[in-house]
């Protein structure tokens, strides 16, 4: 047990076993969204405007790769192009679909095999 700063105790536990899906899931979108918005602004030298690639594609970076639509997948496309040169955006989002595909499945075997690729 640690205290804290406030005088409470609390446990330490390893985040594997308190984080469920919904917080890996979680996680893993403010990533992106994290360097979705560090490249557009190394790229543009501002926040996001409604006119700029990256900004334009901001909820579809964060929809699942199985629920989007081929309007959704060409909008992604078209911004990844215009807006991430590097691939820095593109690499973040497949890492995402990744971890979601590793936590998502129910067969715990499958999980194994995914995580040990």
């Amino acid at each position: 047990m640690r205290v804290t700063a406030q005088g409470s105790t609390r446990t330490s536990i390893t985040p594997a076993k308190w984080q469920t899906r919904f917080h890996v899931v979680a996680a893993a979108n403010r990533f992106v969204d994290h360097v979705r918005r560090r490249v557009q602004n190394e790229l543009l030298g501002h926040r996001g405007r409604k006119d700029d690639p990256l900004y334009k594609i901001r909820r579809v970076l964060l929809t699942g790769a199985e629920r989007l639509n081929p309007r959704g997948v060409d909008r992604m496309a078209l911004g990844l192009r215009l807006g991430d040169s590097d691939d820095d955006v593109l690499r973040a989002w497949l890492a995402k679909e990744y971890e979601r595909d590793v936590y998502l499945t129910e067969d715990p075997n499958e999980a194994a095999v995914l995580l040990a690729a």
